[in-house]
């Protein structure tokens, strides 16, 4: 299981427990709607029992587990209706902050989304999809801080986890390719002094990434429930 750096979850809890478990239910270790019995959690991360209740409660509030009435724990169901209303109020939410953040990031903030560019072209794009995502969101996070309306960000980043899992866990393929050529441009319109064009293609590019999960046959939801 691949852990991410630190910097990569900012705003977000970070002990050791939130952060294994936090990855496990991104990266599907248990499929939604599986049971998460902390007997069997605990040795599989290697985290003490005890150390879990919270994290689990930090995994529902981040909507990538949930707590049920008897007051055990499962790794949250992914649904067609339910992942694609989620996915509405993401657009919404990270094309508001875009707009604002395109007329206000600086030459710092280039300079580390060149630096973010340019470990995306180093990923090997058939063993690391995962890293691609991550990459995807420290990339578009200098331009999302940039605006500084704090309430905005901090939400963005409640919605991370559970956007970032249902990418990995049904969306396709072509994930990398999208994703790159969409920073690309993204960059380029910024160097030369085109926010419109850079907040447009963003725009396309979330777009395009919700149109295609949104196109995806029922099978790759069903496939992914516990049985």
């Amino acid at each position: 299981m691949r852990r991410y750096e630190e910097s990569t979850w900012q705003g977000l809890p970070g002990d050791e427990a939130t952060s294994r478990l936090r990855d496990a239910l991104i990266f599907g270790h248990w499929l939604p709607g599986e049971t998460l019995d902390p007997e069997d959690v605990s040795p599989e991360l290697e985290i003490a029992v005890d150390d879990l209740p919270a994290a689990l409660d930090e995994m529902v509030v981040e909507g990538i587990a949930e707590r049920l009435g008897d007051g055990t724990y499962r790794a949250a169901p992914l649904e067609r209706r339910p992942t694609i209303q989620f996915l509405e109020v993401v657009r919404a939410l990270v094309v508001r902050s875009y707009a604002l953040g395109v007329r206000a990031v600086t030459d710092g903030d280039l300079r580390v989304m060149r630096q973010v560019l340019r470990a995306y072209e180093l990923i090997d794009r058939d063993r690391e999809p995962a890293a691609a995502v991550v990459e995807t969101f420290v990339f578009n996070r200098p331009v999302h801080e940039a605006h500084g309306n704090q309430e905005l960000i901090r939400q963005l980043d409640l919605l991370r986890p559970r956007t970032e899992r249902i990418v990995m866990l049904v969306y396709p393929a072509n994930c990398f390719a999208l994703g790159y050529d969409t920073l690309r441009g993204v960059l380029a319109a910024l160097e030369r002094d085109d926010p419109d064009e850079a907040l447009r293609l963003f725009e396309e590019g979330v777009d395009q990434a919700i149109r295609t999960i949104e196109l995806l046959p029922d099978s790759a939801f069903e496939e992914l429930a516990a049985s």
